[in-house]
């Protein structure tokens, strides 16, 4: 296999049987619903750890999450995830791991220091 063609072509991620996201370019993106997915207490962002560990062989060293109600744009180090997160079980789901928001560079639509953050991303690549 190419190792170029590894970061670049776009994998579909899946959890309990459904693409949840897809890492391209050593990020995996995810788009959710903020006012039901991003956890109340403590405030964080958590994903299965099924998804994290295909992720992971995907290639992903990054995280990038989207939500759509809101247009806010999460953005981790995978490192840092699998450092500071912690390993939680809500009945009915997989086990997860999540990320407490303050550990998360956050940016809203129109904000400059997050369009200047995309570009030096950008730019590193």
């Amino acid at each position: 296999m190419n190792i170029q063609n590894h970061y670049t072509k776009q994998q579909n991620i899946f959890a309990g049987g459904r693409v949840v996201g897809n890492v391209q370019n050593g990020v995996f993106y995810k788009s959710i619903i903020g006012s039901r997915h991003i956890l109340r207490q403590p405030p964080g962002i958590a994903f299965s750890v099924a998804s994290i560990q295909a992720a992971q062989q995907a290639g992903a060293l990054r995280l990038e999450i989207i939500d759509t109600e809101t247009g806010t744009r999460y953005t981790a180090a995978m490192a840092l995830l699998l450092e500071k997160g912690f390993r939680l079980q809500r009945g009915g789901f997989e086990p997860q791991i999540a990320l407490t928001l303050d550990h998360w560079n956050i940016s809203k639509p129109g904000d400059l220091a997050g369009a200047q953050l995309e570009l030096f991303e950008v730019k590193q690549q």
